[in-house]
């Protein structure tokens, strides 16, 4: 009976997981953060880079904000971006802001994903205090209101597939794909319903393990 129980859980955990995939894209997407001072920013993969012409090639997500569907392009970084602190294949979050000369968009600040979470949530501040003073500078200023990035959500993207892009003349653009996760990752599958573990006893008040804050 056991064994019928675990086969039927087991069923269970692989037909949820399109579900659980697409929720995931749903919320990456719902990350196109607009807090930033009204700046838009994006998520992708770096896929090449000139350090000494200031270039970063990158294999975006959608940003909802400029409208822009997913694809590669090309953009100039600021002179406060270290593209040399980055390589191909990185993970990032990149702040953007408009160049009224050339009219296109250029990076004004990037952190990888891959660092860790202390250093990540540092950049991401750094990012906003970038973002403000570009605003500022534009004569937009903002302050920096509920800006936890402790408590930002951390994506772990290690199961996308890459997106390949044609490229086009001018300002390249690709075809907009709907890659997602080819697997789950830390699915703690006891807290589905009728998942639970037939000998699990009934946890009481004074036995309650505490909370683990941290993931969230």
């Amino acid at each position: 009976m056991k064994l019928s129980h675990s086969i039927l859980a087991l069923a269970m955990v692989f037909s949820a997981a399109p579900a659980f995939a697409l929720e995931a894209g749903s919320s990456a997407s719902a990350m196109q953060h607009t807090d930033h001072c009204g700046l838009p920013m994006g998520e992708g993969t770096v896929t090449a880079l000139d350090v000494k012409t200031s270039k970063a090639r990158i294999d975006h997500r959608p940003i909802a904000e400029l409208d822009w569907d997913a694809m590669t392009m090309d953009f100039k970084a600021s002179k406060g971006v270290d593209l040399s602190a980055f390589a191909a294949g990185d993970r990032v979050h990149f702040l953007l802001a408009e160049d009224e000369k050339s009219k296109s968009y250029r990076i004004e600040a990037m952190c990888s994903l891959d660092a860790p979470e202390g250093l990540h949530d540092a950049c991401m501040g750094k990012m906003h205090e970038t973002a403000m003073s570009a605003a500022e500078a534009s004569g937009k200023p903002c302050a920096m209101e509920g800006m936890d990035h402790s408590t930002m959500p951390r994506m772990d993207h290690g199961n996308m597939k890459g997106m390949d892009h044609s490229k086009m003349d001018g300002m390249p653009k690709g075809e907009v794909t709907t890659a997602g996760p080819d697997g789950m990752k830390g699915m703690d599958h006891s807290q589905m319903p009728g998942m639970a573990p037939e000998s699990a006893p009934a946890a009481t008040d004074a036995a309650k393990p505490a909370a683990d804050h941290s993931q969230h």
